[in-house]
């Protein structure tokens, strides 16, 4: 999977289902891993904040639920929202992945920390 996710040219659906299935197998610090190497990527950029959500969301009924996959650690999860925000910032005119952002954004924050959230909010 992350051989196809690497090569860089699977289409934009595709390369959600590839994102998708990788986090159903490796988890969130495998997807966290390839947004980073593919930030200039649209497609990467949005398929790795849709599986973000999809393994944050605890709303998320049905056979796309990402239920008891590996979320990240709490040492980790700056670093992730670092990197979420690293995506709104390189893309600030996609109104798309600004909406993705956001919600990761918004699932990630209640979950750090007390000492990450003063840090992040100084």
């Amino acid at each position: 999977l992350a051989g196809w996710i690497r090569c860089g040219n699977a289409q934009r659906r595709l390369q959600k289902y590839l994102f998708w299935a990788a986090a159903a197998i490796a988890g969130l610090p495998f997807v966290a891993n390839e947004l980073r190497l593919h930030m200039s990527s649209l497609e990467a950029v949005d398929a790795a904040l849709c599986t973000i959500i999809d393994i944050l969301d605890d709303d998320i009924d049905g056979e796309y639920a990402l239920v008891g996959v590996e979320s990240c650690s709490d040492s980790d999860l700056p670093a992730v929202l670092t990197l979420v925000l690293e995506t709104m910032r390189m893309h600030p005119a996609k109104a798309e992945i600004q909406s993705r952002a956001c919600m990761c954004v918004g699932m990630l924050v209640p979950q750090a920390p007390e000492q990450a959230r003063v840090a992040m909010a100084a």
